[in-house]
């Protein structure tokens, strides 16, 4: 698997956006095995003038719905008869944004997010990583969720080939089960990053036991340039990026060392055949002093300068700091994404040099219903906005967000599967408020540089423009209002994190606003 483990959230007393709330009662109804929602838009993610036709497969005759808007207020419901097994419920366009569809059958409730967004082109700098593996259940599983994540804008996913999985005889390459899966993604994507990953057990202890014997190397690299040969010979018109493990373990002797050493292997052997992708290093967490200590000892070492990108894992660490990627503890600043990127571009800087591309191939928050430790649904949706923010700050040039998908039901207790931007198959991968978030992130930002922080005490201010267009992003670092008053030349456009859009004006010269722990765009055309 991609993330082999993850650090929990706090529980923040701000208000869970949507929260499922039953029909009559209020709690949430038991789900039930023979009830099923799908859409004709995988992730329910539809374009500002489109109608919603959402399907609920059931035995019962009649299925009962109500809509919830992003304030959980109640706009429309309505029951519908079951027709062969399936009721249809048909929803008008709506102004953008996410909405929970809660549905009722007998004493089941099961909800679902639909998002109205408006049309935007993808971006390789925004990404998505996804543990796309087959489902035999639903061969087009690969496809479906992909066309959601394109419909928000993302041009990048990131999904893993793992050693055993092509060499399953000693020597010898298979790469049928992968070409099926990168076939099925290539439609609604540009750009894959693919780690190259983890043991395999003809040559270390176990297939999760690290490559670090000469003999294991030099097997790892075989795999390493056959995967980037083939990928790139089968998919000319897809732009790659091999990653060089993943979150190498830290817990060995002398593992920073140990990982430059196979890096060293890895690129020798790709570099014997001309290839166009570059090749990825270091794909390390970054949020402890001792994640630091490898990663000063990685440098030191020369290890960047054996790939063309760097990669880092910028996680928060909940011991430390409520979640925030911008909330640094003053003991430890290593523990938030903001403090923890400038480190590693100074790092960089210092032994690799400027030009060194940097790159975040997953960050993200736990958000799960009910369950402690986890951020409520309304900020993992602004930290995903604030951490990408942060990131742009110190030049980070692709940010891919962990995960797409939640990998299991909202009333399961597992950290690791409630990253997703989307949720589960049992809901079709109904929007998240994260999902939302992202579009609108991404139609704000894409094609954008950052070029200045206006930042002042707890309110930040991020300045993006492409010389034509500037867009500020505007946050609190805690749930406390703050009012600012900007420069403002004429009309511009306000957008919260949802995408709901109004036009604003200046008054002498200035707009003043509110602005809490939620995102907002403020937009103007020079």
């Amino acid at each position: 698997m991609i993330l082999p483990r993850r650090l929990t959230s706090a529980v923040l007393a701000l208000p869970v956006l949507l929260a499922p709330l039953s029909l009559s009662t209020g709690a949430v109804g038991e789900p039930s095995t023979d009830f099923t929602i799908a859409s004709d838009r995988p992730g329910h993610v539809y374009g500002p003038s489109e109608a919603a036709v959402i399907r609920v497969d059931t035995p019962t005759d009649a299925v009962g719905w109500a809509l919830f808007d992003s304030a959980a207020r109640r706009i429309a419901e309505g029951t519908v008869p079951t027709v062969a097994g399936t009721a249809t419920i048909e929803l008008p366009p709506r102004s953008n944004g996410r909405y929970r569809l809660a549905v009722d059958v007998g004493a089941a409730t099961r909800s679902t997010g639909i998002a109205w967004v408006p049309a935007t082109s993808t971006d390789p700098a925004f990404g998505l990583a996804g543990h796309w593996v087959d489902n035999g259940s639903d061969p087009n599983w690969h496809h479906r969720t992909t066309e959601a994540v394109h419909r928000i804008g993302v041009g990048t996913i990131r999904t893993d080939v793992q050693w055993p999985a092509v060499e399953r005889q000693r020597g010898r390459y298979d790469f049928s089960e992968i070409d099926r899966r990168i076939a099925a993604l290539e439609p609604n994507v540009s750009s894959i990053i693919v780690p190259l990953d983890y043991g395999h057990e003809f040559y270390t202890v176990t297939r999760n036991s690290p490559p670090v014997t000469d003999a294991a190397r030099a097997a790892f690299a075989g795999y390493a340039a056959a995967t980037v040969e083939h990928l790139e010979a089968r998919f000319p018109d897809l732009d790659f990026a091999f990653e060089v493990y993943n979150e190498w373990p830290r817990n060995i002797p002398d593992s920073a060392a140990q990982y430059v050493a196979l890096l060293d292997a890895v690129a020798d052997r790709v570099d014997e055949a001309p290839h166009r992708s570059p090749l990825v290093g270091g794909v390390q967490t970054l949020n402890s002093s001792g994640e630091h200590d490898w990663w000063s000892r990685f440098l030191r070492l020369g290890g960047a300068d054996r790939v063309q990108v760097v990669s880092a894992h910028p996680y928060t660490n909940q011991a430390h700091d409520p979640g925030a990627p911008d909330i640094c503890s003053p003991l430890s600043p290593e523990t938030c994404t903001e403090a923890s990127l400038q480190w590693l571009r100074n790092e960089i800087d210092r032994y690799a040099g400027s030009e060194k591309p940097l790159w975040v191939t997953e960050n993200g928050w736990w958000s799960a219903q009910g369950q402690g430790g986890s951020v409520a649904a309304g900020l993992q949706a602004a930290y995903l906005v604030r951490g990408w923010v942060a990131a742009a700050r110190v030049g980070v040039s692709r940010y891919v967000v962990y995960e797409a998908l939640d990998d299991v039901p909202a009333a399961s207790f597992d950290r690791q599967a409630h990253f997703g931007v989307f949720g589960n198959r049992t809901t079709d991968w109904g929007a998240q408020n994260a999902a939302v978030a992202y579009a609108t992130l991404i139609r704000q930002l894409s094609g954008l540089e950052f070029v200045a922080d206006r930042s002042s005490g707890r309110l930040r201010v991020a300045e993006f423009s492409d010389g034509e267009r500037t867009v500020r992003v505007l946050w609190s670092v805690d749930n406390t209002p703050v009012t600012e008053t900007l420069p403002l030349r004429g009309q511009a456009a306000r957008t919260d994190m949802f995408g709901r859009e109004r036009t604003v004006s200046p008054t002498n010269g200035t707009y003043s606003t509110s602005v809490d722990s939620w995102p907002v765009f403020l937009a103007e055309d020079r």
